[in-house]
């Protein structure tokens, strides 16, 4: 009884279609509750069970702990024991296991901190005391916020600068500017900087995205 056919008997002709393709992509639309996660991961199981893949050449990535801890459940009951070294979780999980991997190249150590809301927004009061923002002006929250939205974007400072345009988007542009700096300072990552700064070093390093 191996980990391939046995959970496979249960799956409708689309499920398996899924979980047996071997030949390129394949995208998989469906609704709530129809089965994702679970071809999702008998596929993960049918791959490295026949030797199709190593269970550290597989990513996986989902938007939330409990999802990312019910596939490795899964993955894990599938193959009887749990897939060493395989990338299963969120997004932010994902990207800070990548940082601490490379941490030198992101200017950190691998002991970086991850700074919540509140440590994030006193940097920002900081940066703002030094560019003579005034907070009775735009808020500490303002600033945060509008950086974040430019983080996710993947708009850097300098680009940030070109585009500032509104009287909001001149004030947060010096303190864009340093914002980097100073995270470096700190040793510390924002929660934003989970998923820029793992964009940044598979675009600026050959050697992170052939791994």
């Amino acid at each position: 009884m191996t980990a391939s056919a046995t959970p496979n008997a249960s799956l409708n002709p689309a499920q398996r279609e899924a979980v047996e393709h071997n030949n390129g992509p394949m995208l998989v639309l469906a609704g709530a509750g129809s089965g994702k996660t679970r071809v999702l991961t008998s596929r993960i199981a049918r791959l490295i069970a026949e030797g199709h893949a190593r269970a550290d050449q597989i990513l996986a990535v989902t938007f939330t702990n409990k999802a990312a801890g019910e596939m490795k459940e899964r993955v894990a009951r599938a193959l009887g024991e749990p897939p060493a070294g395989m990338w299963i979780g969120t997004f932010h999980a994902i990207g800070a296991r990548m940082l601490r991997r490379d941490p030198e190249k992101v200017a950190r150590t691998n002991a970086f901190t991850i700074y919540d809301e509140d440590d994030t927004l006193a940097i920002v009061k900081r940066l703002m005391e030094r560019h003579r923002v005034s907070p009775k002006t735009w808020t500490p929250r303002a600033i945060s916020g509008a950086i974040s939205e430019a983080r996710n974007a993947l708009v850097d400072p300098v680009e940030f600068a070109k585009l500032a345009m509104t009287p909001l988007a001149k004030a947060v542009a010096p303190i864009y500017n340093d914002w980097d700096l100073a995270f470096r300072g700190a040793n510390a990552v924002s929660f934003d900087d989970l998923l820029w700064l793992p964009v940044e070093l598979l675009q600026r390093h050959a050697d992170v995205r052939e791994r």
